[in-house]
């Protein structure tokens, strides 16, 4: 067996990485099993004869507060569509990604735009055991801000960044990173079927569309018919096809790695065009960090270019927030404007889920409610777990450690920047020890 297939499978570290449980057309695979792994090399090897099955789309809603222009806090819906590729599919989507990524860390490697780019790679820590997450990526540009003093951050989003990335960019900017003038056979193959996707939308209900398509698939296989052919004549009325000539599906192994693509003359270009600034993109999220007199130059040049490929910066969530040397030399932030130059009413950076205003760090309200919700979904699974009608199921009756590890982790790393979020970590840990309040003994005891 080809040895870059072996070093793809050790490169995908974490478990879920290699064997994906979710539902959908096909069964699961689990890379750590040699007979599945031979099945998924087997189908790269003979691409031209593989079908890539439809994705699954659901839509995720994110529940957002915002206020309104009277400064009242309003509950918003944000849907989000995420889509998930079968089993066998998304592995050779994982495959692919894994082999285009060697040639674009190359060449992000020799314009430049190495340390600008930070999302959906993986990057060394300061110990080079690690990759960075985003509490690290944060930090550093926390502490630029600290150093600079005088200075001015712009934080800009990248509107419907997934959904209209344009094709024939996209294909001409993967030929650049490729190194070739025309995408071979199977990376075309591939690139077709994230661009020309099809889908079937998949709801919460039980009687959903794709449960009842699943039983119908079931019975066509019983006919001796293979699960593509099957699926595509079960759901020849249901199936949707991308039809335009932008987006890309949000939710493969291989999205988050075109998305950079798409993106990297864009990247080289302000990296180069500021060369004593800070330029950072997380997916969609940008933040650039220069000296209060450029950065009016920086918000019209960041806007020229983006449009470039067919992007525009969304103005609702664009920020300048200015910060300034005090008299004592400590750093604060002065003031805050949005993309219309409306002064704000608040006075720190939103980053990466993280409020800084010069001289101390907090985790946000969104990032903190995400881990209350966690925390008491765990509790309540267990609470069930103990109930006597859950006997049968006692093999996994486990006790779930609630330690609140994100929040530790980024009260230990944001020390050095001047971290209050130790009192958010002492905050969540109560909430923890008083839900768990009831639950069996050996569970109350449990480290938290």
């Amino acid at each position: 067996m080809n040895d870059v297939y072996k070093k793809w499978r050790a490169s995908l570290l974490r478990q879920k990485q290699k064997k994906r449980t979710y539902q959908h057309f096909d069964k699961s695979l689990n890379l750590d099993n040699d007979q599945d792994f031979s099945l998924v090399v087997r189908a790269i090897e003979n691409l031209s004869t593989h079908q890539f099955l439809p994705f699954l789309k659901f839509i995720k809603k994110d529940i957002r507060y915002r206020k309104d222009t009277t400064g009242t806090p309003r509950r918003g819906i944000k849907p989000r569509p995420i889509m998930y590729a079968s089993h066998l599919d998304a592995h050779i989507y994982s495959f692919f990604s894994y082999s285009w990524s060697q040639a674009y860390e190359q060449l992000i490697k020799e314009n430049g735009s190495a340390d600008s780019v930070i999302a959906y790679r993986k990057i060394a820590d300061e110990s080079n055991s690690h990759n960075k997450s985003n509490i690290q990526f944060a930090r550093e540009v926390f502490q630029y801000i600290q150093r600079q003093g005088d200075c001015v951050a712009i934080v800009a989003d990248i509107e419907k960044f997934f959904d209209t990335l344009k094709h024939k960019t996209l294909k001409e900017q993967l030929c650049v990173v490729l190194g070739v003038t025309q995408l071979g056979e199977r990376d075309y193959k591939v690139f077709r079927s994230l661009t020309a996707f099809r889908y079937v939308l998949k709801d919460e209900d039980e009687k959903s569309l794709y449960t009842r398509l699943s039983y119908r698939i079931a019975r066509e296989i019983q006919k001796r018919k293979s699960l593509p052919q099957a699926v595509y004549e079960c759901g020849k009325n249901v199936i949707k096809e991308n039809k335009t000539v932008v987006g890309i599906p949000q939710g493969s192994p291989a999205s988050g790695l075109l998305a950079n693509i798409y993106l990297t003359s864009f990247d080289s270009s302000i990296r180069n065009s500021f060369p004593d600034a800070l330029y950072r993109r997380y997916s969609d999220d940008i933040v650039f960090v220069c000296p209060t007199n450029s950065a009016a130059r920086a918000l019209i040049i960041l806007n020229e270019e983006i449009k470039k490929y067919s992007l525009n910066i969304s103005s609702p969530k664009t920020f300048y927030v200015k910060f300034g040397r005090q008299p004592n030399g400590s750093v604060l932030c002065t003031e805050v404007k949005d993309g219309n130059g409306s002064v704000v009413g608040r006075k720190y950076i939103d980053y990466l889920g993280f409020e800084f205003d010069g001289r101390s760090v907090l985790l946000r309200n969104k990032t903190l409610q995400k881990s209350y919700k966690k925390a008491a979904r765990k509790i309540r699974k267990y609470r069930v777990r103990q109930q006597d009608w859950y006997k049968h199921k006692r093999h996994i009756q486990k006790s779930k450690y609630i330690s609140g590890a994100y929040i530790k982790k980024a009260a230990l790393v944001m020390q050095s920047v001047g971290s209050k979020i130790s009192s958010q970590q002492e905050k969540f840990m109560k909430f923890v020890r008083k839900n768990k309040k009831g639950t069996k003994e050996e569970y109350k005891n449990d480290s938290v």
